[in-house]
């Protein structure tokens, strides 16, 4: 995937988040207002997005290293 396309999907899980965090500031009519709420919303959506991007990250060394231990003959090679 590139980059500008895995920010752009970071920057809309991040609006979700934060248009349900302030959804449930609020609470609805039968509620009063709790930043508490907000912030448990707002706190995993930043934990997911989070461990998101350090498996792409992890992902991205992955491939790396494996790419620099294959011999550069196999690499040139048809199959």
């Amino acid at each position: 995937m590139s980059r500008s396309l895995i920010v752009l999907i970071i920057l809309g899980v991040l609006a979700w988040g934060v248009f349900h965090a302030v959804g449930s500031y609020y609470g609805g009519a039968q509620l009063a207002p709790s930043l508490r709420r907000a912030a448990v919303v707002l706190g995993f959506t930043v934990a997911f997005l989070g461990f998101w991007l350090l498996m792409l990250r992890n992902r991205t060394n992955r491939l790396r290293d494996d790419a620099e231990a294959r011999p550069s003959s196999s690499r040139d090679a048809r199959p």
